[in-house]
């Protein structure tokens, strides 16, 4: 799923830690609670990382798809790092190039010659940045295997940098709390809690042992591949830099010039003085934000209206097909679904184009995934009083009445008035019928009760005024690359 309104890509593929999975064999999936995103790896400056890499995904799943062109040519995968240096040689690559013995994975074990299903990549970080990892299984010009969810990257921080994750539930916050008397939380006084960054999930719970903050475990194995991050220099402290934690760095314009520095100038460029940066030795906020396509070679849009023969070229250039970190907001659907009165934007009377599709009040968050999507065919019965969803518990039952009639599915074209000579309908379901009398209204229609995933629920990121903060932006897609930039608020 893409976003509220139930855009999708139901052939979907993920690179994932196997610590984040459950499942053997042919049953590979994501364990509950864990949203599907692009995987983040992280290493420091002069770290030997290896990566033990195992092909999961059934082989049918290549080759029987619900979206029919998201097939691909082969059923081998890899995990190639664009820019790492090779620590063995080029089976580190992920790649089966020219004369190179074949680093990809198969689907399945197989006899030889096939690759094995597992494979194990040994890379050297020799510099700090983000770098863009993929499959190199499928190369071809349509990229099915990469448009189907398979990249990620690898973000690379300063020399002795330690990772913590920065976007958890409450109840992580809490067992990452130390404790007092009684077990009672210990808390500043302003009430903020005191953390225990090296913390571990308390037995009985499901990832009983892993650290709950600290993305590498006690054997340095990554545990937590989030997106976000706060990165820290030693003991969860400032960075040293070239003259130590609490000393200032020389000019970045300094080498060259003994006057402005030590060393002849000399000082490291990720921690030299910048106006613009005063001081680059805090600790900092990390977002990786991945820009890719979700075309229609792999994707389902939310309304059969994408499908319309006398209505697809009029949505089409807005449709759900430019996705970041595996969340969409294309306009069509957005505006759509206002026109026929589903999702967060639909009781908006004044929303017409695009002054609203991309502000969160009249459309929600971006990329949030509820339990109702606003392309749900069905409204469930309200037998409540005053009428309410019957979430989180079911009413009891009720003595036997005749069933209600079928609910209908949504308006089409023709019951929207869309089609010229055609008139409007209110007969199907979420029809655009305004409510006698003042002010303007809708009928009431099936809402959302939950946004899930609370550690992840959103394409929006925190930060503070005047954090430390730095964005890792990649290009994850087969096309033109979207030129990054910013729109403002539009409140």
């Amino acid at each position: 799923m893409l976003n509220r309104l139930g855009a999708a890509v139901p052939d979907g593929l993920v690179f994932a830690l196997k610590g984040d999975t459950v499942g053997t064999g042919d049953n590979v999936q994501l364990r509950p609670g864990k949203r599907p995103r692009p995987l983040v790896l992280r290493a420091n400056v002069g770290d030997c990382l290896k990566i033990t890499f195992t092909n999961s995904i059934p082989k049918n799943k290549f080759e029987t798809t619900k979206v029919t062109r998201a097939t691909t040519s082969t059923t081998e995968v890899s995990l190639h790092v664009q820019g790492m240096q090779w620590s063995t040689g080029s089976s580190d690559d992920g790649s089966f190039v020219g004369m190179n013995n074949s680093s990809l994975a198969s689907a399945a074990a197989l006899p030889t010659p096939t690759p094995p299903q597992t494979q194990v990549y040994n890379l050297y970080a020799k510099e700090e940045g983000t770098f863009l990892l993929y499959t190199m299984g499928e190369s071809s010009t349509q990229g099915i295997q990469l448009q189907r969810g398979l990249f990620g990257a690898l973000n690379v921080q300063p020399q002795g940098a330690e990772w913590y994750r920065s976007q958890v539930t409450r109840e992580d916050l809490m067992l990452a709390t130390k404790k007092g008397g009684a077990g009672r939380p210990r808390m500043t006084p302003d009430g903020h809690p005191i953390v225990d960054y090296n913390a571990v999930y308390p037995a009985g719970n499901p990832r009983a042992g892993v650290p709950v903050l600290n993305m590498l475990n006690s054997k340095r194995q990554l545990v937590h591949s989030d997106l976000t991050a706060m990165i820290t220099g030693p003991k969860a402290g400032r960075f040293a830099g070239t003259t130590g934690p609490k000393k200032p760095e020389p000019p970045c314009n300094a080498e060259g010039n003994p006057a402005l520095g030590p060393v002849n100038g000399k000082g490291d460029p990720l921690f030299c003085n910048n106006p613009a940066a005063p001081d680059r030795k805090q600790p900092y906020r990390e977002v990786t934000i991945i820009y890719h396509e979700v075309l229609d070679t792999v994707t389902a849009q939310a309304f059969p209206v994408f499908n319309d023969p006398n209505m697809k070229s009029v949505v089409a250039a807005g449709k759900d097909a430019f996705a970041i970190n595996y969340g969409t907001g294309g306009i069509s659907a957005e505006v759509y679904a206002n026109r026929i009165g589903v999702g967060p934007m639909g009781s908006c009377v004044d929303c017409k184009f695009e002054e609203f599709f991309l502000s969160a009040w009249s459309v929600g968050d971006p990329a949030m995934l509820v339990d109702m999507p606003a392309n749900s065919n069905l409204q469930p019965p309200l037998t409540t009083s005053p009428a309410a969803p019957p979430f989180p518990a079911s009413p009891p039952p009720l003595p036997a009445v005749p069933p209600p009639p079928p609910a209908p599915v949504l308006c089409t074209a023709a019951q929207l008035g869309d089609k010229p000579g055609t008139p409007s309908t209110s007969t199907c379901a979420n029809a655009r019928v305004p409510a006698t009398g003042e002010p303007y209204t809708l009928a009431g229609l099936v809402k959302a009760t939950r946004a899930y995933y609370p550690d992840d629920p959103s394409n929006v990121y925190h930060s503070y005024i005047n954090d430390h903060l730095k964005f890792r932006i990649l290009h994850g897609g087969t096309g033109v690359s979207h030129v990054h930039h910013q729109h403002a608020h539009q409140w």
